[in-house]
């Protein structure tokens, strides 16, 4: 207190006002949310490192290392695009619903190709620390299943009506249309070729974060032309312009 008092001796007896006295300035909110703040959100939505695949291998065995080759990876993504093209193609030529109907040339592509991506998968299933990891990796458990699929719609099927007899024997032509369309589901394999294009998925990843903001401009726009629509649903209710439109 006697520094106090010295203190306003000094200011000639006028007294000090406290702390509380003075106003705390606090920063106003703002109406809109800070650009940067968002661009920095989307740049580290984008270059956000996810668990690769290779990180639940193992370290030895000759799977492993073949399978942490960068030649095999770009040559999965070669076969995966001929495999898409050649999609077309046989849906241009090949007339037949059944494989067994179909001539040498699509059986013999259609089973290289399942060859090779059994092949492929097996490789990769090796390579595992772990069998349980498999389910850790959405990537791997997808293109397993695509495997299983084309398997049995490839060989089991070809067998089943091998032994039939034909495939009027056992299927309907509806049954056959729905194998030909699941053969269709194998271009959803590109999804791989979009993983080694960064810039691919770059855009889409923007397209992602930007989809939102789309939402809510689309909501806007509704509530709009909805309020409008009944205003002029009601200004017009006895006009002709209402009773012709």
């Amino acid at each position: 207190s006697s520094g106090i008092d010295s203190h306003r001796m000094a200011n000639g007896g006028e007294s000090i006002p406290e702390e509380k006295d003075f106003p705390i300035s606090r920063k106003p909110r703002r109406m809109f949310a800070d650009a940067e703040a968002m661009k920095e959100q989307l740049r580290r939505n984008i270059h956000c490192q996810e668990m690769r695949e290779e990180d639940y291998y193992t370290t030895e065995g000759a799977c492993q290392r073949i399978a942490r080759k960068p030649w095999f990876e770009y040559l999965s993504l070669a076969v995966i695009a001929f495999n898409a093209c050649w999609i077309g193609y046989d849906l241009d030529t090949n007339t037949a619903d059944a494989l067994t109907d179909a001539d040498w040339g699509h059986q013999l592509m259609e089973n290289l190709f399942v060859l090779y991506f059994v092949v492929e998968i097996g490789i990769r299933l090796r390579s595992f620390r772990d069998l349980r990891n498999i389910f850790h990796v959405q990537q791997f458990a997808f293109d397993a299943s695509l495997v299983l699929l084309m398997v049995v719609e490839t060989w089991v099927m070809y067998i089943i009506l091998l032994i039939s007899g034909g495939s009027k024997f056992v299927f309907k032509a509806g049954s056959l249309s729905v194998l030909r369309i699941l053969r269709i589901t194998r271009v959803v394999r590109l999804v791989r070729l979009l993983r080694a294009l960064p810039e691919l998925m770059i855009l889409i990843k923007g397209l992602a974060a930007a989809s939102r903001s789309v939402a809510w401009t689309m909501c806007l726009l509704v509530i709009i032309i909805y309020v409008f629509a009944v205003a002029f649903r009601i200004l017009t209710r006895n006009d002709p312009i209402g009773a012709k439109y």
